[in-house]
């Protein structure tokens, strides 16, 4: 039949024409996310084996005890992410727990806040907590766990006369965690900062941090905008010499750091911020919470990481370290290296 009725059927065979070639595409992106996703998830699995962490696991947590500024592992525990759970709840699934009413923990498995010692050479003992290597700045009761969150207590000396001075606001020994899942469920940007002649070593950690599933951008220090520096959690490559690192050690006592730069060597600082050693050269690897961040340092939820050293040499072994054997930082405050091999965890 013609006439008024042709149209009609013409219009019904280009739906069908319409829909096989929908389905081929819906199919062929099906394939295309499915080939992502493995290589995605591949790379994760890559750098499980080598940190104990697979970014992008949302279905747990995991719950670290440690004593001694991370030298001795008291538990590590992975359990499943609870909508709503505190980390003080997290913390119970996990160990015997005493803390008060606001939630500040007296005690786990029997090791309580004390004094250590006699007299002016009392020294106090307490717990401290970390979110994904990030110092938290509310009691256990006050902050809310959210998916994949990597949760450090720590059972050390400070100095109750200077709560920052060896008392690090970020600590390097939960590894990534800080850029992966940040503080409070916000994910600062990061940015690989090249701080001065050194865009390859920060494309090579770039590099090392994209396959781990954390996505970077690469920076000269010249280019970096206000809003990355303030708002951003920043991982400085360069030499302790380059300005950004320099403004960054001229804050140590501040910050907490557990290294200080100044006439051309290094001092290894103790929680007292006292010196034990002083080293002509080395590579170190340390973090803090971000000091540009204008809600101050202490209450930001962004981190610097450096990258850095007294020489070329020194820093490049850094790098190679933070990229190729992460591992060796782990439950580590921060790290020192010395001609490439001998590896040292501070304080």
């Amino acid at each position: 039949m013609t006439g008024p009725y042709t149209p009609a059927r013409k219009g019904a065979d280009l739906p069908r024409k319409s829909i096989l070639v929908l389905l081929s595409i819906l199919a062929f992106s099906f394939i295309v996310f499915f080939w992502s996703y493995d290589t995605w998830y591949n790379s994760g699995a890559d750098v499980a084996a080598s940190t104990g962490y697979v970014f992008g696991d949302l279905s747990t947590v995991t719950v670290t005890v440690s004593s001694d500024f991370g030298n001795a592992t008291l538990v590590n525990a992975i359990i499943p992410y609870e909508p709503g759970m505190s980390a003080l709840k997290a913390l119970q699934k996990v160990s015997d727990v005493d803390a008060d009413s606001s939630g500040f923990v007296n005690g786990i498995n029997g090791l309580r806040s004390q004094r250590i010692g006699t007299g002016n050479d009392a020294k106090p003992m307490d717990w401290f907590y970390y979110i994904n290597g990030i110092s938290a700045t509310v009691y256990a009761t006050g902050y809310t766990m959210h998916a994949g969150d990597v949760m450090r207590w720590d059972y050390h000396a400070w100095d109750e006369n200077n709560a920052m001075a060896g008392m690090t606001g970020a600590l390097t020994g939960d590894l990534f965690a800080a850029f992966a899942y940040g503080y409070g469920g916000k994910v600062p940007p990061t940015y690989i900062v090249d701080t001065g002649g050194y865009a390859e070593e920060a494309q090579k950690v770039s590099d090392a941090f994209n396959r781990w599933g954390i996505n970077t951008k690469v920076v000269k220090a010249s280019d970096l905008s206000l809003e990355e520096k303030n708002e951003g959690s920043l991982v400085l490559v360069g030499a302790l010499d380059t300005p950004l690192v320099s403004e960054v050690n001229s804050h140590y006592d501040d910050l907490g750091l557990l290294y200080h730069y100044h006439d051309g060597k290094v001092d290894l600082l103790d929680y007292l911020g006292s010196v034990t050693t002083t080293l002509d050269d080395c590579g170190i690897i340390g973090s803090s919470k971000n000091l540009f961040n204008p809600k101050g340092s202490y209450m930001g939820g962004n981190v610097i990481w450096v990258c850095t050293g007294v020489t070329q040499e020194s820093v490049d072994e850094a790098v190679d370290l933070l990229t190729t054997r992460p591992e060796a930082l782990r439950d580590t405050f921060g790290c020192v290296i010395i001609d490439g091999e001998n590896i040292y965890g501070v304080p």
